[in-house]
């Protein structure tokens, strides 16, 4: 079975979006930072439907979030891409650094 926990902060690259079949979808990633390695892991998500609009409403580039969901082969770019089935918003607002720009990573899934 194909199931994934990560807990990271959030860097949305826009709003929600349609597909050509009608489902609406937002592209995000998440950045898991690994203090005494000092790096940084990148998940590529995305994130369909219901599930799209609640991370479009509800979190902000910066916040802290639990996503579950699969890893799926993304055919255009043939690589990882993480599809997220839930999520939840972790900490307060004022406790999260604020990213301006998709912070650089080690590696890329």
């Amino acid at each position: 079975m194909n199931k994934i926990t990560v807990l990271g902060r959030i860097y949305k690259y826009g709003s929600v979006g349609t597909s050509k079949n009608g489902k609406t979808y937002i592209g995000f990633s998440i950045f898991d930072t690994r203090k005494e390695k000092e790096e940084t892991v990148k998940f590529r998500c995305v994130a369909f439907n219901g599930t799209a609009e609640k991370i479009n409403e509800w979190c902000e580039n910066g916040d802290q979030v639990l996503v579950f969901g699969s890893l799926e082969n993304d055919q255009k770019t043939d690589s990882f891409r993480f599809v997220v089935s839930d999520f939840q918003r972790a900490g307060q607002k004022q406790d999260k650094p604020e990213i301006t720009q998709e912070p650089k990573e080690n590696q890329f899934f």
